[in-house]
């Protein structure tokens, strides 16, 4: 599951997060699947009152950290040309 985070005064922030226990989860075709990005799955109980069918469910906690911006700017964006094409 991937996240574009941003907020007025920090750096953007593109980042993702894998699911504990998928078979694929190493298989991730840039190599960016790292264990600090496979947050912990925990079964919990309480569901239907939270409106859900079930009572039991999974949560995952991801906590996301923004940076400040940079003599306010983000220093990370790249400006590059893109391809262009049309049919």
């Amino acid at each position: 599951m991937h996240f574009f985070v941003s907020s007025d005064n920090s750096r953007k922030l593109t980042t993702q997060f894998n699911i504990e226990g998928d078979p694929l989860i190493w298989d991730d075709f840039a190599y960016a699947t790292r264990e600090e990005l496979i947050p912990q799955v925990v079964e919990k109980t309480g569901g239907t009152a939270l409106g859900l069918k079930a009572d039991t469910y999974k949560d995952i906690e991801f906590n996301v950290t923004l940076t400040p911006l940079v003599q306010g700017k983000d220093n990370q964006l790249v400006h590059r040309l893109r391809a262009e094409a049309t049919a």
